[in-house]
């Protein structure tokens, strides 16, 4: 409560000391006046747990103001030097020196804040924050933030007993941009921002919205971040610039680091220690990509631009991305955008008022639990996603982002959104712009036509697409028993009347892997066998299909994992011979898949894929051929509990085939029903093509045949992949 003396201050001085004033340095600090003959010099400073001040050189001292926490020194001399130090002690009766914050002149420049203003700033994140800097030889810290509805912003930490009349931040006018040099300050301090609302007066702690760091406490508090890691991946970086990657493998494992292998004492592995046992696994296994599930990466609370601190430091993240390049495995992260962050708390009503949220999301839809949508016409909030994207892929070197863009991105209230598809196809063009091999994924779920078309085109401009048809019906036809199969048949194969239409990914995902709360073996119908051979199957179906491949952790063993678990994977699982097998067989696919150009190369082109049988439903059987300039592979699949003993194929070279892969060999799981010799065609033609040879085909199996010469282009099938 305020007595007389701090009733009769001046205005400014009471907002000082009532925590309320949008631009402190107006009144603290040093501030001169020239009168004729001579100079005063009056010098503000704000210390709530001090006894007493002075300046060191010259040694003069200050008074304390009306009670308050305020002291003050007038003087004529002359000799103070541009940035003093000020020596003051506590009530404990401890000596503290610093400089004075509010000396120090403005840092952010006014073409930054036009940028900002206009949706422009593309890196926000290198001037909003926390960045450690030298402002005249004095070392510190530089805050800003935005917060444009704000009355006040104060940076609180440790440093100041986090007390927000200290270190109350200047307003950079219209931007809503507020700001503040900290010296001497050093890596690892932790901080929040102490926000008052214009309107209601309110008052809060918030989360850095743009913080790089956390710490591991309760409190989720923000750190000032340091970079001092080497990169290491310079011949990786310089390789992915002219990456080919449309022609190439490619096969993800997708990852919770958080719950893929725990330590002794039962907690999560760290980066270092993953970046050793998961990239020997990866390697082994044959996976080109890692992709990082959301959750295991931007943990609740900590923004979009600060990896999970539960893992290790950020230099520890670095490298662990740098160890995934020296073993030649692109790292993907999930970046949902979509809405806030789960914990969106952090963000929603940041300065008091709706800010990176829409405000029509406000009221009881939101009460009910449904997360905030960003407003994605703001520029503001164009800036932070547009900057945390580049963030990703230009502080921590990662290779391809995945983007998940609902219905309620794209149609919110079933109306398309212009502000969020003009966001998306900005954010895809800067990406291919400035980081040249960069892959956009976008799980999208909507009938958007043409995602992955250029943005110039009218398309979103995405690399890759989620294949949602493919996955849903691929899981529903093998859900069904082998005898109800026959008349599912256009389900399963009506994947290629569109299969060239985007270009694709098939996914296999943490959704897939528990499809309506049940795991992908228990999805499989038949005993325990069969199931296996289902899910071999499967996956045989899966790396033959044309579209890149996306596998979830602990799918490659038929791990069955709890939702939501914390646990680690039932790693004990793969000591059983059919979990070992599948794994097996998932090596022995990914190795195929990328050392088989006909599996790979032209998977977005329609004369990489001609099918030779897609008639027989009554035998739930298909045959279909993959092209590649370096040859092609017959690729014969039987979806029935009956193993074809004499079956005949169609081919289109009168040849000697070999197999290349059985699904039904015995260290896969299998019973080693296999085609060991060679099968010489026969001038028989079948399946409407010149030429034929009979195999083995086991039940519930998939058999890869190819010539042992080379086919030349011009002679591989080029049938229309949508005749019937």
């Amino acid at each position: 409560m305020e007595n007389s003396r701090q009733t009769a201050l001046p205005p400014a001085a009471r907002k000082i000391v009532q925590a309320r004033h949008h631009d402190p340095f107006e009144y603290l600090g040093r501030h001169t006046t020239q009168y004729h003959d001579r100079q005063e010099t009056v010098i503000r400073i704000i210390l709530p747990t001090a006894v007493s001040a002075s300046l060191i050189e010259p040694p003069l001292a200050f008074q304390r103001v009306a009670d308050t926490v305020i002291f003050e020194l007038t003087t004529t001399d002359t000799t103070i030097p541009q940035h003093y130090t000020i020596e003051w002690i506590s009530g404990d009766g401890s000596v503290h020196r610093h400089h004075d914050s509010y000396r120090f002149p403005t840092q952010i420049a006014e073409d930054k804040l036009t940028l900002f203003l206009n949706s422009k700033l593309h890196r926000a994140d290198k001037i909003l924050g926390a960045h450690l800097t030298t402002v005249d030889g004095v070392g510190g810290v530089l805050f800003a933030t935005w917060a444009p509805n704000a009355e006040r912003v104060s940076v609180v930490g440790r440093f100041n007993q986090w007390d927000g009349r200290c270190h109350a931040m200047r307003t950079r006018g219209a931007s809503g941009i507020w700001e503040i040099f900290i010296p001497e300050l050093a890596p690892g301090e932790p901080y929040q921002f102490e926000l008052r609302n214009h309107h209601s007066g309110t008052v809060q702690l918030r989360p850095d919205p743009y913080a790089q760091q956390f710490d591991t406490t309760a409190d989720r508090h923000a750190l000032v971040p340091t970079n001092s890691y080497q990169w290491r991946d310079q011949q990786w970086m310089f390789m992915r610039a002219s990456y080919d990657w449309q022609h190439s493998p490619i096969s993800i494992y997708e990852a919770d680091l958080s719950t893929w292998k725990h330590n002794r004492s039962g907690s999560p592995l760290s980066y270092r220690t993953l970046a050793k046992e998961l990239l020997d696994y990866l390697y082994h296994a044959g996976f080109t990509h890692l992709m990082l599930f959301s959750e295991s990466l931007i943990a609740a609370g900590s923004g979009l631009f600060a990896p999970d601190s539960r893992l290790g430091t950020a230099d520890d993240f670095r490298y662990f991305i740098d160890c995934c390049h020296q073993r030649r495995i692109g790292v993907i992260v999930s970046w949902h955008i979509d809405h806030l962050p789960s914990d969106c708390d952090n963000l929603r009503h940041f300065d008091g008022e709706p800010l990176y949220e829409l405000e029509s999301d406000q009221g009881s839809k939101q009460d009910a639990g449904t997360p905030s949508r960003f407003d994605f016409s703001r520029d503001g909030v164009r800036n932070f996603l547009i900057s945390s994207a580049l963030f990703w892929l230009d502080t921590y070197h990662i290779d391809g982002l995945k983007l998940r863009t609902t219905t309620a991105m794209l149609y919110p209230d079933e109306r398309q959104d212009d502000d969020a598809i003009s966001l998306l196809r900005e954010i895809n063009d800067l990406t291919y712009q400035k980081h040249p091999g960069v892959l956009m994924l976008a799980e999208e779920k909507t009938v958007w036509p043409g995602v992955t078309r250029p943005s110039g085109l009218g398309g979103l401009g995405f690399s890759l697409k989620w294949n949602i048809g493919w996955h849903h019906d691929t899981l529903r036809y093998f859900s069904n028993t082998t005898a109800a199969r026959p008349a599912q048949y256009d389900t399963l194969i009506f994947s290629q009347n569109y299969a060239f239409s985007e270009r694709f990914i098939l996914p296999l995902s943490r959704s897939s892997s528990r499809r309506n709360g049940t795991p992908l073996l228990q999805q499989m119908p038949g005993k325990i066998p069969q199931r296996f051979a289902n899910l071999r199957l499967l996956y045989s179906y899966m790396f033959t299909h044309p579209g890149k491949k996306l596998l979830f952790m602990g799918s490659e063993f038929a791990a069955s994992t709890q939702e939501n678990s914390q646990k680690e994977l039932p790693w004990a699982l793969m000591e059983k011979a059919l979990h070992k097998g599948l794994s097996r067989l998932v090596t022995e696919l990914n190795s195929l898949y990328r050392n088989t150009p006909a599996l790979h190369y032209y998977d977005f082109d329609e004369k990489g894929f001609s099918w030779i049988e897609s008639h027989d439903c009554g035998q739930s059987l298909t045959v279909f051929q993959r092209n590649s300039n370096e040859g092609s592979v017959i690729v014969a699949l039987n979806f029935s509990d009956k193993t074809k003993n004499v079956y005949r194929i169609g081919v289109s070279h009168n040849a000697t085939y070999k197999e290349v892969f059985n699904s039904d060999a015995y260290h896969f799981g299998g019973e080693e029903r296999l085609n060991r010799d060679g099968m010489t065609a026969e001038n028989i033609p079948w399946m409407k093509q010149p030429f034929s040879v009979t195999i083995t085909l086991p039940a519930l199996s998939a058999v890869i045949i190819k010539p042992l010469i080379k086919i030349p282009e011009n002679r591989l099938i080029h049938a229309s992949t949508t005749d019937r």
